[in-house]
């Protein structure tokens, strides 16, 4: 299968802002070590997800669900996926 795509400035303006979030993100990890616990900088950095997630979600129209069933299939697919393999701190 032949290979014709042609990265766009759009795609490699992604790529470099990809870049930027990414590198930058481990040396904010590492100064931030010094002042605040890895449980810590790990509930902020989680907090600040879900929020700019739920603002992406209700900006695109979505809405979070109201079924019992869906948030316990989040609270198990969260605590399996947070727990396994990985010592505890």
């Amino acid at each position: 299968m032949p290979h014709n795509y042609t990265p766009t400035v759009k795609d490699w303006l992604s790529l470099l802002l990809l870049i930027l979030l990414w590198g930058t993100s481990f040396m904010f990890t590492a100064v931030s070590l010094q002042s605040f616990s890895p449980v810590g900088i790990v509930s902020l950095r989680v907090l600040i997800a879900a929020i700019i997630l739920t603002v992406f979600m209700y900006a695109k129209g979505w809405r979070l669900p109201v079924e019992p069933l869906s948030w316990a299939v989040f609270l198990l697919l969260g605590s399996s996926s947070s727990s396994s393999g990985h010592p505890k701190i």
